[in-house]
Parts: C-alpha cells; sequence; structure tokens
C-alpha cells in the first residue's frame, strides 16, 4: 500500500490596493477571511501617503487562487486586485 505524501502548497502573492478612505481595519478583516488567503500584509506600514498606505499583499493557497481573487474584487473598497508578478534576480 502506497502512502500518499501531503506536499505544501506554494501560495501565490496578489496585491491589493483599497480605495481612498477605506476603513483600513474593516477591510483587513474582510481580505483574511477571503478563501484562501494565509495572510494579509500591509506593503508600507508606516506610510502617511494614502495611496502607498493602502498597498496590501497577501499570501493565497495556490488551489484556492480563483475563488479568493472572485471573493476579493467583489468588495467595494477595493480598487484593485491582481496577482504578483513572480520575480527573481539576475546577476
Amino acid at each position: 500500500m502506497k502512502k500518499k505524501i501531503a506536499r505544501k502548497e506554494d501560495p501565490i502573492r496578489v496585491n491589493v490596493k483599497l480605495i481612498a478612505g477605506a476603513d483600513k481595519q474593516a477591510s483587513f478583516d474582510t481580505l483574511l477571511v477571503a478563501p484562501g488567503v494565509i495572510d494579509v500584509i500591509q506593503t508600507f506600514p508606516d506610510e502617511t501617503d494614502e495611496e502607498l498606505a493602502n498597498l496590501y499583499l497577501l499570501n493565497v493557497k495556490s488551489s484556492k487562487i480563483k475563488p479568493a481573487l472572485r471573493q476579493i474584487r467583489a468588495i467595494p473598497e477595493v480598487e484593485y486586485v491582481e496577482e504578483a508578478v513572480p520575480r527573481k534576480l539576475i546577476r
């Protein structure tokens, strides 16, 4: 009998920008409960410029990316949501 080896999913990073004047705590809580969201990180937590302070990075389970994007796009306080472009340093 073969054992299945559980493979850890690599999360997909998602960029989110909230609209100006959005309730940050309520929006954060709403983003955190979207399907497959592992964590929500404010990109510039100490920024006073509202445009930059409204940027967030989410880590989402790859198996849940489509329902997560669909639910996040439906949040009225979200200006945009997009998968982050993978980057790597070339030396």
